[in-house]
């Protein structure tokens, strides 16, 4: 039986681009699209809308050249719409990240204690050009990841490791947008701003919200997102069978291993998306998402919650710090991201420090009290501050 999502998700987002047909791709690529949308459907239980009817998520890929994602909630249920190169893309940057990382210890490869640098850096591609049918586009670019792995030593086990890190990034990634319908976000900005749709960069998000009020609704989602993909990783709900049995020749935990993989595979999404030049807007306009040290730093912080203190420096800050060096020095990420004092977004820095952290969750408290009215009600879920 079609879900009745469907016909609603088409009427809202063709108007954007074709909608994507991922069940044309072969097993092997398909699968990846697949994830998101299995842990989105099955991370949450039934919702009911404010009118006490069922309440259903619908995540579904597009071929347009205007976002990477958006949402939007309607009387039915929650739409959620992603570029159909993104999950691709993601896939790709999170092989070759495993490629210059020792499996055994879930850190980039090092030596006394320093990262290696290698004397090439590998391009990690932010769009594709779709020159080609989108199907075909897709379907080389993951032939040519494969033969790339094929290439190299241990290209088992860093084909593992890095399918791991892409299915914690994408269900990161599906949970976030998600909890941009599940906190009210999306009702609220359709009922107070009459932005029908939620883009995660858009002209209009950038001029009816303030830079403050945008990253506090990131905020929100980001921290949301990551207790529950987090505390389910732990728990060894994966796919993937590095989330519940250990790889070989593991020279740390199997409990730390599962954390610096979170901690990375975060790291390496932030600095694929988005991508702020893809949607011509100014740089000094895109205040909607912060430079990845920020988003780090508060994933770190949410991460200090969840894990113990001793733990806290070998789960959270040196894999936050290697992936941030190695994704400087031996990448090239979309929008050139750069130490985070030399980047045109060196202007946030002060919101690297804990009294910046304190702001934006004073912020983000008083946002989502606003947002609360308009968001579905989940049974046993509290209405409150979420954080």
């Amino acid at each position: 039986m079609p879900n009745p999502l469907e016909k609603k998700f088409e009427e809202k987002f063709d108007i954007y681009g074709d909608i994507f047909n991922e069940k044309r791709l072969p097993e092997l690529v398909r699968i990846l699209y697949e994830i998101p949308c299995y842990y989105l459907n099955n991370s949450l239980d039934k919702a009911l809308n404010n009118d006490n009817e069922s309440y259903s998520f619908i995540v579904r890929y597009i071929e347009s050249k205007s976002f990477n994602a958006a949402v939007c909630d309607i009387e039915d249920g929650g739409l959620i719409c992603i570029h159909a190169s993104v999950p691709i893309l993601l896939f790709q940057a999170c092989i070759l990240y495993a490629s210059r990382c020792n499996i055994e210890n879930a850190l980039p490869l090092e030596k006394d204690g320093k990262i290696i640098v290698f004397n090439k850096k590998i391009k990690l591609l932010g769009k594709l050009t779709f020159t080609l049918t989108p199907n075909n586009e897709i379907i080389k670019t993951y032939e040519d990841i494969i033969k790339f792995i094929d290439l190299l030593e241990k290209s088992n086990e860093i084909l593992q490791y890095g399918f791991f890190l892409y299915e914690i990034a994408s269900r990161f990634m599906v949970m976030h947008e998600s909890m941009h319908i599940i906190l009210g976000h999306a009702g609220y900005l359709r009922n107070k701003l009459n932005m029908d749709v939620f883009f995660e960069l858009s002209n209009e998000r950038e001029s009816k919200l303030d830079s403050g009020s945008n990253q506090a609704l990131e905020f929100l989602a980001d921290q949301n997102a990551a207790f529950g993909v987090l505390t389910q990783i732990l728990q060894g709900n994966t796919l993937h069978e590095y989330g519940y049995m250990e790889p070989p020749n593991l020279a740390v935990s199997f409990r730390l291993f599962k954390l610096r993989a979170f901690n990375q595979s975060l790291c390496i999404l932030f600095h694929m998306f988005p991508i702020r030049m893809e949607q011509k807007l100014s740089e000094t306009r895109i205040n909607s998402h912060p430079h990845p040290y920020v988003r780090m730093q508060w994933i770190n912080t949410q991460m200090g919650f969840e894990i113990e203190e001793a733990e806290f420096h070998e789960a959270a800050v040196r894999p936050f710090a290697y992936s941030m060096a190695s994704l400087s020095y031996n990448f090239i990420t979309p929008n050139e991201w750069m130490a985070a004092n030399n980047d045109n977004f060196s202007k946030q820095k002060n919101s690297f420090s804990d009294k910046m952290f304190v702001k934006i969750q004073k912020k983000a408290k008083k946002m989502q009290n606003k947002a609360w009215k308009y968001a579905p009600k989940f049974k046993g879920f509290y209405r409150g501050y979420n954080i």
